[in-house]
Parts: structure tokens; sequence; C-alpha cells
């Protein structure tokens, strides 16, 4: 192994436990935003086997409900975090992908996270080279979300995936042969920035009625009334998808309320990292077909703050959207999206010390709109939903 730092303690933002007497914060008792406190003296993880990766953090995110994952509470003082942007300062092994100095993003599994810290550790599947014309806080947004859109498309609604070069002159939905119709509160407000988003059409939720039946592909990422409506929506032989992480059982929730519908395949899943989706992400960037847009970024000491910003906990007006949560934010290669709050969707984040450029910054959830392939359903429209 090689070692490339002296140092044996990091600054990490950290679930501090509830205090003594108190009901442990658990998923159904969240721990309040106070809980989140930054330690100083936070041991700098160490490598243990093969194919590991030591990380100097200079971006990473904050989604906003993770403080009710089961994850954070598998153990005390949990670092939360899995998207990451940064540089490799250790490899367990010389031979392997990365050498120290390649400068990285991906996403951390999620059993292990932990990148609101000055360092982590990843392995080697679940990232891959920064895209040079990415600064470090736009490549931290790409990963969860967009590779959240791409397993959900490509991978489990089986969309084909289209080529970077097929890409390259079109949209992303107009090359995977889908057509996007993106839910808003506002057409007034929204639709403008969705269309060029890539939609080819926006609807206001109290004009949904009209799309019963119609929809090839939906990705809730809303739950609740939300995703219990999108049965009405979704064709008689459609496919329903969930990741918001309350509706893990909503299949067989659903079905025993008479809400499904048989012919339907519907499922929740987890993303799980894949340097090959971050590859073609990568290299969607590089032909300019994808960007991520950056609103606001806060010193690491004010991960508080920043949280109850990602949940809206918040005075005043944030006007910059941010929809680089998704594959389908970005301007020139989108399949549409919707945000999923009823506020435009921002970004925060969080650098840590002065000296270190790292930072955690937000971005809201997104539904994605799309058409399924031609070839599987003529004149259909598909996925859709949520929006602010």
């Amino acid at each position: 192994m090689r070692k490339s730092i002296t140092r044996h303690i990091m600054q990490a933002i950290r679930v501090h436990p509830a205090p003594r007497g108190a009901t442990p914060y658990s998923p159904s008792y969240p721990a309040p935003t106070s809980a989140l406190q930054l330690d100083h003296d936070v041991p700098i993880p160490k490598l243990s086997q093969p194919g590991e990766l030591l990380v100097r953090v200079k971006a990473t995110t904050i989604i906003r409900d993770m403080l009710t994952w089961p994850e954070t509470y598998a153990h005390e003082y949990a670092i939360l975090g899995n998207d990451v942007a940064g540089i490799v300062t250790d490899v367990f092994s010389l031979d392997g992908k990365f050498k120290p100095g390649d400068q990285i993003f991906g996403m951390a599994d999620i059993n292990r996270a932990g990148t609101w810290a000055e360092y982590t550790v990843v392995k080697e599947n679940e990232v891959t080279l920064k895209p040079t014309g990415l600064t470090f806080a736009q490549a931290a947004a790409l990963p969860l979300s967009a590779h959240t859109a791409y397993e959900a498309l490509f991978n489990h609604a089986r969309i084909p995936l289209p080529t970077v070069e097929e890409v390259k002159s079109r949209t992303l939905a107009a090359a995977a042969g889908v057509t996007v119709v993106a839910a808003t509160s506002s057409n007034a407000r929204n639709g403008e920035f969705l269309q060029r988003l890539g939609a080819d059409e926006t609807v206001e939720y109290d004009m949904l009625a009209r799309y019963q039946g119609r929809f090839d592909i939906i990705i809730d990422v809303v739950g609740g009334a939300v995703l219990e409506k999108c049965w009405n929506y979704v064709t008689e032989t459609g496919v329903l998808i969930s990741v918001d992480s309350a509706s893990y059982n909503f299949v067989e929730e659903h079905e025993k309320r008479g809400l499904s519908k048989p012919q339907v395949r519907a499922l929740f899943f987890i993303v799980e990292g894949s340097d090959k989706a971050l590859h073609y992400l990568a290299e969607l960037v590089d032909v300019g077909a994808l960007q991520s847009l950056v609103a606001d970024t806060f010193p690491l000491a004010k991960a508080q703050e920043a949280y109850d910003l990602a949940n809206g906990r918040h005075s005043g007006r944030v006007d910059s959207l941010n929809l680089s949560a998704t594959i389908s934010h970005v301007p020139s290669a989108t399949t549409a999206a919707a945000l999923t709050e009823p506020a435009p969707s921002y970004k925060t984040a969080l650098k840590t010390a002065a000296e270190d450029p790292s930072c955690l910054h937000y971005h809201r959830k997104i539904r994605v709109t799309w058409t399924a392939p031609a070839h599987l359903k003529k004149n259909s429209t598909a996925a859709k939903l949520s929006s602010g």
C-alpha cells in the first residue's frame, strides 16, 4: 500500500446521538438538524482491501431526506453522504485503475458512504475520472441523481441506451426515441425552463386528468398520494417505478388496496454505483451533451443551515432553479424533469475549512417524464410528474 498522507485526523460532519435518556434517533424518529455536528478529530479512514481508494473530498451533496434513511442509524456518529468528487491520495494497490493525484467523481456505497468529510474511502468501480470541463462541485452534482435516472430508464424501464455519438447532435430523449412530458405547478413560472431542458410538453398538475392511461413509463420520486395517482396515468401494460425511499413496499401495499393494474410492471429500487454508467455520463459531459448547475455554496461548518435549506426550512426565496440532480436536468441533452417540491429547486453547497475547497451541495429530487421508444408503442407518452 502506498502512503500519501501523514495526517491521521480530519474534519467531518457526523450525526451525533440523542442525549442520554432521550428517545434514540431512528428512521421513524429522525435526528434533528442540530445533531449534524462538525467534528475536528475524526480518524481518517484506512484502506483495507483491494480496489479501495482514499479520496480527499472536494465536493459532495446534501439529499434532503438523509436523516430518515435506515443507513444513517446503522451505527453512532455516522458520516453522511454518497456523492463525491475529489482527488485520490492513496491506493491499496499500485497496479489498480487509479493513482494518487487522479481527479475522480462517483458515488460511494450507500451502506458505507461517509463523504461529508475531508477524506473518504471508495472502491474503484464506484468512481471514474472527473471530466476536465466540470468543477468539483459540478461533478459531485451528478452521480447519485444522474445515476438513478440512468438505472431507472435504461436498466429497469429498458429504454435502449443511445450511444454518445447519437446524443451529440440531439437531445438525450430524442436519441433514445422518447417524448417528454414534464408536470409542474406553474407553466408560467417553470414551463420555459423545463422546455429548455428538453421537455416536449409541460402540464400543470390540475390538468393531469387528461393523461389518464397515457404514459408507458412513470418514474416516481415523491411517493405518497402522488405515487398512488400514478396508477391512473400509466397504461395497462406500462412500467411504474418509484425511487422514493418511503415507498419501498408500494407494490404490495397498493395491490392490497386495489390500486394496482395486473399487467403493469411496478418496482422500487435503490441505485447501485456503476463505473460503466459514470463513464457514460462523463462522456456526455465531454461532448457537451450533459451539464451540471450549482447555485449556492456553504462552509462545511454551516451544514445545519444547508440541510434546513434543502428541506425548505428557510426564509426568503431561492430563485435559482438547479436541475443538475438527474440526467434530465441538462439543457442540451435532457429527458425532461419536473420539480418534486412546490418551491423552485436549488442547490446549496458546503465548503470545508478555508484551506480545503471541499463542499457539500444540495440537489432537489426530480421526476423525469419519458415516453416509450417508438418500437415499443407508437404515439405513446411516458413517465411524468411532480414539480414546483
